[in-house]
């Protein structure tokens, strides 16, 4: 067999597969519920953490996530949409109140937004219409995985990115190289988003927490994409692996910033939604974590395993 014929045969294996139906939801009954559309086969977590880390955790992208916000009214949704957005298909449940207040990052993740109350019939149907995507996005990532394992290989890469979607797809690519994917993914994905908005883009933490209030992030994410000032901006994110264990080095085009008051607790900055994702890289995600004098660069390195 070539290798063209290994790869097809990869990626019909893989669309064959069965898709794992993840429920978060803060009331039990109704997970069960939500459970019983589909025989029972779903892994249910009460916890946003957990949902997350599972997710991550997984090995390859053959998951349907079902979030349930009936009776929810905690933080962490950002979180859980930035873990699962443009790869893993997500239904959300809510009250037709709900949705206006539901962030632009989950709204975007979205496959499907389904107000209660809601039939049997339809959740099943819209549950198997996400499965068939999520077969699909595994299929097509047989190839994607294969290139992965070059990766595991490389001594040293440069890489470049623009947009968020970029930074988020580069920043799970990269962690393949480290001995932890899932939290190398975490963390990457917190540095490499800010070199974006902060860096390239310049929007400060107080004006981030504003747009984020006001529901107009996004919007003003793809406004200064276009504008003149930034468009023409890329960061940069350069590995590099080494005897004593893997690097990456991120740099953005912006002025920098202020990093060492982020990487500590503020009591300042506990009533905000943002800003924790630096502390949360460097003591979770990497075992260093190093930034340049101005603060548009940042070094990660996880040791050898």
């Amino acid at each position: 067999m070539n290798a063209d014929a290994a790869l097809k045969t990869d990626a019909t294996t893989a669309e064959d597969a069965p898709v794992q139906i993840v429920v978060f939801s803060a009331d039990a009954r109704h997970a069960r519920v939500i459970a019983k559309y589909q025989d029972g086969a779903c892994m249910i977590f009460d916890d946003l953490e957990k949902t997350v880390q599972h997710l991550m955790d997984m090995e390859d992208e053959r998951a349907v996530l079902v979030v349930d916000l009936l009776g929810f009214s905690g933080d962490g949704l950002d979180d859980l949409a930035e873990s699962v957005a443009g790869h893993i298909p997500t239904i959300i449940i809510c009250e037709a109140a709900q949705e206006p207040h539901l962030s632009e990052t989950l709204l975007d993740a979205a496959f499907f937004v389904l107000h209660a109350p809601i039939s049997k019939g339809t959740v099943k149907c819209i549950i198997d219409a996400a499965k068939k995507k999520a077969a699909k996005t595994r299929a097509a990532g047989a190839h994607y995985l294969k290139l992965l394992e070059t990766l595991k290989q490389a001594e040293t890469g440069k890489f470049v990115f623009r947009t968020l979607k970029e930074a988020e797809t580069l920043a799970r690519f990269l962690a393949y190289a480290f001995p932890d994917r899932a939290a190398a993914a975490k963390g990457l994905t917190e540095l490499m988003r800010n070199a974006v908005e902060h860096g390239n883009l310049e929007i400060g933490f107080k004006e981030k927490a504003r747009l984020m209030e006001d529901g107009m992030l996004n919007a003003e994410i793809e406004r200064r994409l276009h504008n003149p000032a930034y468009a023409e901006r890329c960061a940069e994110a350069v590995l590099a692996r080494k005897p004593e264990g893997v690097y990456v080095i991120i740099t953005d085009k912006g002025p920098g910033f202020q990093w060492s008051d982020f990487t500590k607790f503020s009591p300042a900055r506990a009533a905000y939604k943002n800003g924790r994702g630096i502390q949360v890289a460097r003591l979770t995600c990497f075992d260093k974590l190093a930034y340049n004098e101005a603060g548009n660069q940042v070094t990660a390195f996880s040791a050898a395993g």
